[in-house]
């Protein structure tokens, strides 16, 4: 039997440890897994508000806290802050982060709204809401009376006179 020798001994250790960690993290993957990151709300009218809501679970081994989130403007709408953070999610629960958006002009809604957590490696999580901004409803002008001045209805009478 021949000896491979320490060097080799370590190399081929080190080699299994690594291969171990990858392995671990393949299967736990990260902490917080957002169960609908596309929230689709639609067509949406401007000036009415559109809750909506993400459920975040919590597949690690530790509490996860999410500590706030980014609201941004574009021309279609803006969001609100979450309504409801910070809070806790417990390893093997699910908690909903709700928030909502406002419609402003017309066009496709594609926002981005970024919740932060205290996650190792996941302190940003990206959610979408999705959707159609629809122009203001236009009701029709009413039409004016086309009448000519020489046959139109009489008008009020009037102190003045021409000379």
């Amino acid at each position: 039997m021949r000896n491979i020798g320490a060097p080799a001994f370590l190399f081929l250790g080190m080699t299994l440890l690594v291969w171990a960690a990858f392995a671990a993290a393949a299967h736990d993957g990260l902490p917080i897994r957002v169960e609908n990151p596309v929230v689709n709300l639609g067509d949406v009218t401007p000036g009415r508000h559109y809750p909506a809501t993400f459920s975040l679970y919590n597949s690690g081994k530790i509490t996860v806290h999410v500590l706030g989130g980014s609201s941004q403007c574009s021309d279609t709408g803006c969001g609100d802050y979450p309504e409801n953070l910070p809070l806790e999610i417990p390893p093997g629960e699910t908690r909903e982060v709700i928030t909502q958006f406002h419609g402003a002009n017309p066009g496709v809604i594609r926002y981005t709204f970024e919740i932060y957590t205290d996650a190792a490696g996941q302190t940003e999580i990206p959610v979408t809401i999705r959707g159609t901004t629809l122009p203001m409803a236009t009701s029709p002008q009413p039409q004016a009376e086309a009448r000519s001045i020489a046959t139109g209805p009489a008008s009020a009478p009037s102190d003045i006179e021409a000379k």
